[in-house]
């Protein structure tokens, strides 16, 4: 899904009790433009 729209996740958070991630989808290179 991230991959079709141009987009990179980016894990925000792992729970190890429960082995999962919370990722957000972000535009990884206009991020970077803007800082």
């Amino acid at each position: 899904m991230a991959g079709e729209q141009g987009m990179d996740l980016v894990q925000m958070r792992y729970d190890a009790e429960t082995m999962t991630s919370t990722v957000k989808m972000v535009d990884y290179g206009k991020y970077m433009y803007q800082k």
